[in-house]
């Protein structure tokens, strides 16, 4: 009886440990803090989309002149008055790398990590 209870205790413990996921670098909001500074927004307008599979909130900004290109900023530093899904905003700050969200896009499309430096609503 008291084996039973404690490979039920060690079961349990394993079972905790084990269901972690693991860190990929970059954090639940998106903040990336390394790695080189890709592109930088000087008062872009953009629109507040939540990613499920990120769990995060991204700035969808479309390139202008082009009918394909977006890029999709994994919001760091977005205040929490603009987190709302179809916001539009107004926003600057720095684009480094992102693995993405693993979601298939279409051509033209890019995940980034966006170190939010200013926003507002327009």
């Amino acid at each position: 009886m008291l084996y039973n209870r404690y490979y039920l205790l060690l079961l349990m413990a394993l079972l905790s440990f084990g269901s972690c996921k693991k860190d990929c670098g970059i954090s639940p909001a998106g903040c990336a803090t390394e790695g080189p500074i890709r592109m930088r927004a000087d008062n872009w307008q953009g629109l507040v989309k939540f990613d499920s599979a990120l769990n995060a909130f991204v700035v969808r900004y479309a390139v202008p002149g082009t009918f394909d290109s977006v890029y999709y900023g994994v919001a760091c530093g977005l205040p929490e008055a603009l987190q709302s899904e179809g916001q539009k905003v107004e926003f600057s700050g720095n684009y480094r790398d992102h693995p993405g969200s693993g979601q298939i896009l279409a051509a033209g499309s890019k995940y980034y990590a966006l170190e939010i430096t200013s926003a507002s609503a327009r």
